[in-house]
């Protein structure tokens, strides 16, 4: 009996201790958690209060910078922080990212192929990054708002912009891109605001003409040639009249627009394994518990009868379910049980 109680509790206790467990791994996505922590091993473990590399949950946990809707990120916030390191090449696990600003830091090295396949807003301004942009930029086709400016970006763009029609505003500013602008900026038919400003662009910019551009800011080697007429000519737009974005300071085309306001993490409901876990586990408890009161009350009647010169009553005398009864009536019969045995003899 004593070895099924120590079962009975050793169980218990198991379920217990199951359920956090099982609540925490389950709660961020498994493929966002790799992401993040991907990023933070890339950028050599900054001091970021909540984010660590082992047994972590961004979203229970709040980690800093981050916003979840539910178990997913949906926002990735760690501007100005003097991060140092690189992007790494998880990013595009993020596959619920909306909005990811990582501007005014110190990170280098290119922008990985794989950025948030389904974010709205991307800023990166303001950083060392190099080389070009990826040609993996042209599967975002939700992509509204791109800042890269006041990075050390170079090299020609090709044509990675067909099929993005959703992009609003971009900033290229401040890098060393050369050569043409590619055809595929004509298929940007929402573009209202282009900062092109400090590279080395050079051709015509005949994909502009038809574009609904509200802000435009040149500043390279462009030229007319037989480009049809437009509203917004080259150089005639002065820098003091450009709005939301002075082209002489670190300009943000997300800056620029007000972004949707920030998701905080949903509070932790219990799911359908939780709250099993919880009712299986309270019920082997309360089981066990009266399991071990009954027996430590028969074990005790027993040794009170025997103390008592009862040692050749047999057990039947005095089952199990009298514990249901008054303790000291139970004594009571064991007293008379005990007095008519001696008178007998």
């Amino acid at each position: 009996m004593g070895k099924r109680i120590g079962i009975c509790a050793w169980l218990s206790v198991m379920i217990f201790l199951a359920i956090p467990a099982s609540q925490t791994w389950a709660f961020t996505d498994v493929q966002d958690v790799i992401a993040l922590q991907d990023l933070y091993w890339n950028l050599n473990f900054p001091p970021l209060k909540g984010w660590r590399m082992e047994s972590g949950d961004p979203c229970e946990e709040s980690w800093m910078g981050v916003s979840c809707f539910g178990s997913s990120v949906i926002y990735l916030r760690l501007r100005g922080l003097n991060l140092t390191g690189n992007l790494g090449h998880h990013l595009s696990n993020l596959h619920n990212l909306k909005q990811m600003d990582l501007s005014f830091n110190n990170i280098w090295g290119p922008i990985p192929d794989g950025l948030p396949p389904n974010a709205t807003h991307i800023n990166l301004a303001c950083n060392n990054l190099t080389h070009s942009i990826p040609d993996s930029l042209s599967n975002m086709k939700h992509l509204r708002h791109l800042n890269l400016s006041h990075n050390s970006l170079s090299g020609y763009i090709g044509n990675l912009f067909t099929g993005m029609g959703n992009l609003r505003e971009m900033d290229l500013s401040y890098n060393n891109f050369a050569g043409d602008l590619p055809s595929s900026f004509g298929s940007l038919k929402n573009l209202t605001g282009l900062y092109l400003q400090n590279n080395n662009f050079t051709g015509s910019v005949t994909y502009l003409s038809e574009l609904p551009l509200i802000d435009l800011i040149g500043g390279n080697k462009f030229h007319a040639g037989n480009s049809p007429p437009w509203d917004f000519p080259l150089e005639t737009v002065p820098i003091e009249q450009n709005i939301r974005s002075p082209p002489r300071t670190q300009s943000s085309a997300i800056e620029s627009n007000p972004v949707i306001e920030r998701y905080d993490s949903k509070k932790k409901k219990m799911g359908p394994g939780g709250i099993a876990f919880t009712v299986g586990g309270g019920t082997l408890l309360v089981s066990c518990v009266a399991i071990y009161i009954s027996v430590r009350l028969h074990h005790y009647r027993t040794r009170k009868l025997q103390n008592l010169g009862c040692n050749n009553i047999p057990m039947q005398s005095l089952p199990i379910s009298t514990a249901r009864g008054n303790l000291f009536s139970d004594f009571a019969l064991g007293n008379y049980i005990c007095i008519r045995l001696k008178v007998d003899v």
